[in-house]
């Protein structure tokens, strides 16, 4: 692919032009969004069918006009070079928006780029065909490929680096910068038009979610605050508490049945100093217990919201916090590795996201 050979303004009176450029620019990707969105809601529903109509737009347009098919990258080379009249532009612009936007609109597989970078070039050197300066009409069709591709892909950054590829001159960039971050400005910002490629996946209910905290957050794992300072108890099997009393641990997990609950040591500690006060008080009435009923005075604490989510495998910090919003969950029990079985509060879980201190 062919550059200008004058990849420079010629001076900065030349500035209103590029603005214009990118303005025109812009208004032409706003058109091609609304073509591409009106061919997505033809009341077609084969697809054969689709095809069949996409094929007859592009064939009688090519019939006229047979520059629009294929990659179009002599179509391209000659534009960049200033060798097709306006008129001949005009009418390739008009036709190959039609056409490409027609064939993604109906389904037909193929690239975008290649189509932008041809609708660019034709738009480019309208422009720079019709505005009064001394830069060469080249340079703005150069400019056009760029400003085409980051208005109508959401990709300004990729445009401006294309044109440094294509051009090899840093002299370039200015120029660049000024018509492509205008088109994206007239189309992203003035009339709200999406990526292509964000239309087309939203049309097929796969929409992504590109929220950079909503990504941050499924980028992390609740093993990593995990903690494994806690005891276990398990009121179908042990009988009393005292072993899990001995060690001095801040959290005491109490399995009763499916469910399991928080409890801290502290708080189990001193429901049992009051259970043993009350069988030393009436040692009669408490002689004839069954032996797992000692434990019946841990569940009047087993309340729904100490209750914790077992968990069979580790989970994302996004789903942790969504799960937290539908249930008053104590904190999670999850697998970690081969270092058994790990706790995640949901104070810690909080306190990790709002805070810069370390919570132990």
């Amino acid at each position: 692919m062919l550059a200008p050979a004058n990849l420079s303004l010629a001076d900065y009176g030349d500035m209103p032009g590029l603005l214009a450029t990118g303005l025109w620019m812009g208004l032409v990707a706003v058109l091609f969004h609304y073509l591409v969105r009106l061919f997505l809601r033809f009341p077609l529903q084969s697809r054969a069918l689709k095809l069949l109509l996409a094929g007859l737009i592009t064939g009688s347009l090519a019939v006229w006009v047979p520059e629009i098919l294929g990659s179009g990258y002599d179509t391209i080379n000659l534009a960049l070079s200033d060798q097709v009249p306006i008129k001949l532009l005009f009418i390739i612009l008009l036709a190959k928006l039609l056409a490409t936007a027609g064939a993604i609109g109906l389904g037909v597989p193929g690239g975008q780029i290649a189509p932008m970078l041809m609708l660019g070039v034709c738009a480019g050197g309208v422009a720079g065909a019709i505005l009064p300066g001394n830069s060469e009409p080249g340079l703005y069709a150069l400019l056009g490929m760029a400003a085409m591709m980051g208005a109508v892909l959401n990709a300004p950054l990729a445009a401006i680096a294309a044109v440094l590829e294509l051009s090899l001159s840093a002299e370039a960039m200015f120029p660049a910068m000024t018509v492509v971050l205008t088109a994206n400005l007239v189309c992203q910002h003035g009339f709200g038009q999406p990526s292509l490629i964000l239309t087309l996946l939203k049309k097929r209910g796969r929409l992504l979610h590109t929220d950079p905290l909503r990504t941050a957050l499924a980028q992390r794992y609740l093993s990593e605050l995990a903690s494994f300072n806690f005891a276990e108890l398990d009121m179908a099997v042990d009988s009393s508490v005292s072993g899990v009393l001995a060690p001095p641990q801040p959290w005491v997990v109490v399995r009763d049945g499916e469910h399991s609950y928080l409890l801290k040591q502290e708080s189990l500690r001193h429901a049992y100093q009051q259970y043993q006060s009350a069988l030393d008080e009436d040692e009669h009435e408490h002689e004839d217990k069954k032996p797992n009923d000692d434990l019946a005075w841990i569940t009047p604490l087993l309340t729904i919201n100490r209750r914790l989510r077992d968990l069979t495998e580790d989970a994302s910090l996004l789903m942790a916090l969504q799960t937290l919003q539908q249930e008053d969950s104590a904190g999670f029990l999850l697998p970690v590795g081969r270092q058994g079985l790990g706790l995640v509060t949901r104070r810690r879980l909080v306190k990790r996201l709002t805070s810069d201190e370390v919570v132990h």
